[in-house]
């Protein structure tokens, strides 16, 4: 497989579009478009690097020097997505009311492309049944005080309903 087949197929792997990849690169998405269709030919080795750094492999991988294709063809090989972190602020309860006390223990590690500003880790099995378990850590976006019930989001699946009225919290 050529350079450009490389590129195109490992970058619809991941669902990213041209502008996504050229922003990553610091280019334009006509010269990764160029870069794929085989236009340009001549890589520079430092677009090669920050290509295969956006493209979560290895310049090797994209110059066709080593094959990584093999793992993926399992459905449950997943790559690991661009990660940040997040600091870890405490325990929360599964089914039992706690106070929030904002203390940061640690920072953890979360996928980019979740919006949360901290993250809690679980404590209790109330849970279960929505795959949240005693020790899963969920992450928590900040949001305005409202005068409304909502449900803390957990990967789509809520973890509990609270009732938020200004600056007090009732599980």
């Amino acid at each position: 497989m050529n350079i450009g087949k490389i590129l195109k197929s490992r970058r619809l792997e991941l669902g990213y579009t041209l502008e996504e990849v050229a922003k990553l690169v610091g280019t334009s998405k006509q010269t990764i478009h160029r870069y794929e269709t085989g236009i340009i030919l001549n890589i520079p080795s430092d677009k090669i690097v920050a290509l295969a750094k956006a493209l979560q492999t290895t310049p090797a991988h994209i110059m066709g020097w080593e094959d990584q294709d093999d793992i993926y063809q399992y459905k449950n090989v997943i790559p690991v997505p661009p990660m940040k972190k997040i600091p870890l602020v405490g325990t929360i309860a599964c089914g039992a009311p706690i106070l929030a006390a904002e203390n940061i223990e640690c920072e953890v590690n979360m996928p980019e492309n979740i919006n949360a500003d901290f993250a809690l880790r679980c404590k209790g099995d109330s849970m279960i049944e929505a795959h949240i378990y005693d020790g899963d850590i969920v992450y928590i976006r900040k949001q305005p005080p409202t005068d409304f019930a909502t449900a803390f989001s957990a990967g789509g699946r809520f973890l509990y309903y609270c009732f938020f009225s200004f600056a007090c919290m009732r599980f």
